[in-house]
């Protein structure tokens, strides 16, 4: 098991490709909590470059 901030940060390669491997996300059940994870998680994504953006 690893942390989804260990893989966010690089102190973790993730799964490397794995399309078998299987990802669990768990909630924190404090909301406050869960838009900060989703806060680095985005600006992680934004600094490499990676998501799509969608007009909604």
């Amino acid at each position: 098991m690893t942390l989804l901030g260990s893989v966010l940060d690089g102190a973790h390669p993730g799964r490397g490709g794995d399309t078998a491997a299987l990802t669990v996300f768990k909630s924190t059940g404090h909301a406050a909590l869960d838009v900060a994870a989703v806060r680095v998680a985005y600006d992680v994504a934004l600094e490499r470059g990676w998501g799509v953006h969608v007009d909604l």
